[in-house]
């Protein structure tokens, strides 16, 4: 993408990259702690800290389509008002599951028995059950009409959201994931917009770094 030629449309590939993060992560966690040998503390803080992260970036994901996302639509496609309740719906199924794994992660990480581990994948398990099914529909639903009717400056407000909701390690952690398996395309969409000096910063620090933790993490696995 050239930097210079500006989008006349939402850019609504940004939002399939992002997906792959979710279905990647939440697929390879639980056989992640149930790897972990009992009462493996180091390697529970490993795996229990990438477990936080995650949590965090689909709870902002989620969190910025209930403000920016659903309402603008429902005023606008109002035909399809049941498609985007369900698509509300399930955010609150998935945000009703992420109190208890955090509760039960915070559990695992302290005391990382067979037990207590089988319990936090099974529930991550679930929600990469709900998750799946609700990305693949926005996907084949939601995002066709997010090109049709919504500004590039309104899609924008996303982003926006994501960066001013996260801490700057995090943010870089999470945009290293989701360019993990993008094409050079994809990943000009999301580094076009970065200052110079955030983008080498990115490039010489923070991807080398997330790309060490993420094989220390999937060692073995």
């Amino acid at each position: 993408m050239d930097a210079d030629t500006a989008p006349d449309r939402p850019l609504i590939q940004q939002m399939v990259v992002i997906h792959r993060v979710f279905r990647r992560e939440f697929g390879l966690l639980p056989g992640l702690i149930r790897a972990a040998a009992a009462d493996d503390l180091a390697r529970a803080e490993v795996v229990g800290d990438h477990a936080k992260h995650l949590l965090r970036f689909v709870h902002v994901h989620h969190s910025g389509e209930d403000e920016f996302l659903w309402p603008v639509l429902l005023e606008r496609v109002a035909i399809e008002s049941d498609l985007i309740m369900r698509m509300e719906h399930q955010h609150e199924h998935v945000a009703a599951l992420l109190p208890q794994a955090e509760e039960q992660l915070t559990a695992w990480a302290a005391q990382p028995s067979t037990e207590r581990g089988d319990e936090l994948a099974t529930t991550f398990e679930q929600i990469a059950v709900v998750l799946d099914e609700h990305l693949g529909e926005e996907e084949a639903q939601i995002l066709p009409l997010v090109e049709e009717h919504l500004t590039v400056a309104e899609w924008s407000r996303l982003g926006q959201h994501a960066t001013s909701s996260m801490a700057p390690p995090d943010l870089m952690a999470s945009l290293a994931a989701i360019l993990e398996e993008a094409d050079d395309e994809e990943r000009a969409m999301f580094t076009v917009v970065l200052p110079h000096p955030a983008l080498t910063m990115f490039v010489e620090q923070a991807e080398p770094a997330y790309r060490d933790r993420m094989r220390e993490l999937r060692a073995g696995v």
